[in-house]
Order: C-alpha cells, then sequence, then structure tokens
C-alpha cells in the first residue's frame, strides 16, 4: 500500500430529488419529486436500479457535461443504503455558487478558498450561502463497486443528516457497517397569515426490515 496515496471510492452516480421541466412560456424551472431520481454515465446500473426501484431508464438529454448520461425517475421514496467506511460518507458547508463555479466554502468560521474569516453573513444579515450537505452511500440492492451522491441544500436536512450520519459513523468506528433506509419525508410549514408551504426533506433511518 502506498501510504501517500489518497485512497477514494468511485462515484457511481447522484442521487436526486428532483428535476427540470417546461413551462408553458418554454422557461425550465426546477420541480421537486416525491421519489429518488437516480442519474449515471452506467446505464447498465440504472438498468438494474429500475428492476429493484420501478422506473424506466432514458437518456438524461440536459446534463450538464457533454458526456452520454441516463436517468430513472423511480417508483420509490425508500432506498435500502449503507454508509462507506472511513471519510467518505458526509460532508457539509456553507457555499455560494455563481456561474463560475464555487465562490464560498465556509465552515461558518472560516472561509476555505481565501482562507479567511466567513463571509456567508451579509450586511443586512441574510445569509448568501447554503448549507450545502452531500451524502455518499452505497445502495445496497445494486451490484456496483462505488457510491451514489445526494446533494441538497435543505435547512432540514443540513441538521438531521449530520446527527443520523454522527450514529452510523459510531458503528463504523467499531468495524460494523450499518444498514440503513434513505428515505423522502413530506413535511409542511405553517405560518400564521401565510399559505402553508409544503417541502421534502430526505433523511436516514437505520434497520434492516423492508
Amino acid at each position: 500500500m502506498i501510504l501517500t496515496l489518497q485512497r477514494r471510492l468511485r462515484e457511481v452516480g447522484r442521487i436526486r430529488l428532483g428535476e427540470k421541466r417546461v413551462s408553458q412560456n418554454g422557461k425550465t424551472y426546477p420541480a421537486k419529486l416525491g421519489v429518488f431520481r437516480l442519474t449515471s454515465r452506467n446505464g447498465a446500473a440504472l438498468k438494474h436500479a429500475a428492476e429493484c426501484y420501478g422506473g424506466t431508464v432514458q437518456p438524461w438529454t440536459d446534463a450538464p457535461t457533454d458526456d452520454e448520461q441516463f436517468e430513472l425517475v423511480t417508483e420509490t421514496n425508500r432506498i435500502r443504503v449503507t454508509l462507506p467506511p472511513g471519510d467518505f460518507g458526509f460532508s457539509q458547508w456553507l457555499e455560494l455558487w455563481s456561474g463560475g463555479g464555487c465562490q464560498r466554502r465556509c465552515d461558518g468560521v472560516t472561509e476555505q478558498i481565501t482562507e479567511g474569516p466567513c463571509l456567508c453573513d451579509a450586511e443586512d444579515g441574510e445569509r448568501q450561502c447554503a448549507p450545502t450537505s452531500r451524502l455518499n452511500v452505497i445502495l445496497r440492492d445494486l451490484p456496483t463497486l462505488g457510491v451514489w451522491r445526494l446533494e441538497t441544500k435543505s435547512y432540514n436536512a443540513a441538521q438531521e443528516l449530520a446527527g443520523s450520519v454522527a450514529i452510523l459513523e459510531q458503528a463504523l468506528q467499531r468495524g460494523a457497517l450499518v444498514p440503513a433506509f434513505l428515505r423522502i419525508e413530506h413535511r409542511e410549514k405553517k405560518v400564521p397569515g401565510e399559505p402553508t408551504r409544503k417541502f421534502i426533506v430526505p433523511t436516514l433511518d437505520i434497520g434492516t426490515s423492508t
């Protein structure tokens, strides 16, 4: 083993919570889904995923890169997963993105790109950066050696996934791979005088039952 060589797990694909749709005036807009959507360059992996989770594999025509990719809108909001060992599983940053890429990446104290103080709080008190959580999981139902990445900017997910991952990591430190479920949870927020806001949150549940 090369001691100075950084090890990593291959990213097989992405786990997504929404998709782009086209309005009547021809403009695209993001829309949340109640089921998981998987994207990957590995069409064979997605075909196997379709057998497990339902749905039909399609070419991903509006993928952000030029290489051929595929997508699968599944028929499930619950997937069996395992957190990978080591430092491969979870990361969180306060991030600000633009057309030129990531402009800020903060931990709440230090801005990582400039190594200066965190710049996420605007002068008017409105935070400009979004809490960005990235969760890598192994899909237990698929014969792929690698991870699938879920990325979310949800404040609820930022708080709750961090707590769930901390529990799972305790088991990983003891050498145990803990089976879990990745779920989409529907929630509502009611504010007096305002319409009820409905949203979804990705969650992790520990367990082996189907």
